[in-house]
Formats: structure tokens, sequence, C-alpha cells
């Protein structure tokens, strides 16, 4: 992380590709915005950014504690450019294949890419509605991409094939956050 001490030593400046997602902090274990970005790491004097460093990827930085991991945006970029061509190749070889499908759409998350997430779920996984594995990937992805009304449509894809009480948890998650309780109670309150 970066350090200042009397106005001198290193920061963060600028922000490009931002991703923003509620969840808990690993560190302060509290909830908030956790936001993840690209950045230019400087050395800076009395605040001012004199000598830029190296570019960083910002991972999950805590809007409470300010605590984040960090990688060089260059490894990052060839990190992400190997892994989706190693998964597109696996698409190409089998595009039907289940693991690939949920690989794949594991990778996008992983890599906060909702471009990637977007043309995979529409090409290969929107029409799978009667796995319910890749629906809870596809809701788990578009609700993580802040898409409620998809994510709320892959959860009720998932419940008509598995009626399971997590999956009805998931479903009325989902529901709450579009501010429809009153569609939710049901779902909580239904046994096994």
């Amino acid at each position: 992380m970066p350090h200042v001490h009397n106005g001198i030593g290193t920061w963060y400046y600028g922000k490009r590709r931002i991703h923003r997602y509620k969840k808990t902090c690993g560190f302060c274990q509290r909830v908030g915005e956790l936001e993840s970005y690209d950045t230019t790491l400087y050395f800076v004097v009395f605040f001012v950014p004199v000598i830029p460093l190296s570019n960083k990827r910002v991972l999950e930085c805590c809007p409470y504690c300010k605590r984040h991991r960090v990688l060089k945006l260059k490894k990052w970029e060839e990190a992400k450019a190997n892994d989706t061509a190693t998964v597109l190749e696996r698409l190409k070889a089998n595009p039907d294949d289940r693991d690939t499908i949920l690989a794949a759409l594991d990778l996008a998350l992983g890599y906060q890419d909702a471009d990637l997430f977007e043309q995979l779920a529409q090409s290969l996984a929107g029409h799978r509605k009667d796995d319910a594995a890749i629906q809870l990937k596809l809701g788990a992805g578009y609700a993580y991409f802040a898409r409620y009304p998809e994510a709320e449509e892959a959860y009720r894809a998932a419940l008509a094939v598995n009626d399971t009480p997590d999956v009805r948890e998931l479903y009325a998650h989902m529901l709450l956050k579009q501010e429809r309780p009153e569609e939710a109670a049901p779902l909580s309150r239904r046994g096994p």
C-alpha cells in the first residue's frame, strides 16, 4: 500500500476501469462497497505526484479501512489474457461442455470483466434453462455486475429446475435487492 510521511512518499493517482461491489471486507469484516480499479503509483512530494513508478490493479479497496490487494497492471493483464485464451480454446473445442461454460463464467467474474461475462452469458449459457448450476452462476454474475433483473430471471430459472432452500434464498435475496419484500417473503417461509 502507498505510504506518505510529511507529504513525501508514494500514492495512487487516477482511477480507470472501476468496478464496485457491495460485500464484506476481508480485512476489517465490515460490509461496504469495495472498489477495484487500475491506477498509477507515484512518488509524491507534498502530495503532488512527481514521478510515476508503476501501473497497478487495486483489488477490493475497502471504503472504511482502505486496505486492499494490489497487482502490477501488466501482470494482471497478462494473466487475464492467458486465462481467457485457455478457456476460449476449450470452448472452441467443445462449446456445449458444462464444466467449461462454468469455468468461463468464473473467469469473467474473477477478472471483473462485464463485457466477457455478457458475451458468454448470451452466446453459451443463457439458453441453458434446464441446468440449475449454470443458471445459478448466471444469477451470481448478473448480481455481481448489479444487473438485478437478469439475475432474478436466472435465479427463477434455477428455481424451476432445482427447488431447494438455498436457491429460494438466493432468489428471495435478489427480490429484496429490487425492493420487493412482499414477493420475497413467501420464498423464505416455504419448506424444502
